[in-house]
């Protein structure tokens, strides 16, 4: 599940595809990672930040999700 750090309501919407997909497979296996993008953009301004990693860290603990910040245009051959 990936969100825009820079944009609050991307990271709202993620939420809300949790609740709506993930949270209903409770018991299943699956391989989870809570990523947030565009790291690249706050790097270069901090303004631009609306989600603080202390927030996406605590709410993918919340969730049981691992977690994880980049930018995928900066660091096109990450593997997560």
């Amino acid at each position: 599940m990936i969100y825009d750090i820079a944009d609050r309501e991307s990271f709202n919407q993620a939420k809300e595809l949790y609740n709506s997909l993930i949270k209903p497979t409770e018991g299943t296996f699956l391989s989870t990672y809570l990523v947030g993008n565009k790291l690249d953009l706050v790097q270069k301004d901090a303004g631009k930040r609306q989600v603080s990693k202390e927030e996406g860290e605590e709410y993918a603990r919340s969730i049981d999700f691992d977690f994880i910040e980049l930018s995928v245009k900066a660091d096109a051959d990450n593997n997560v």
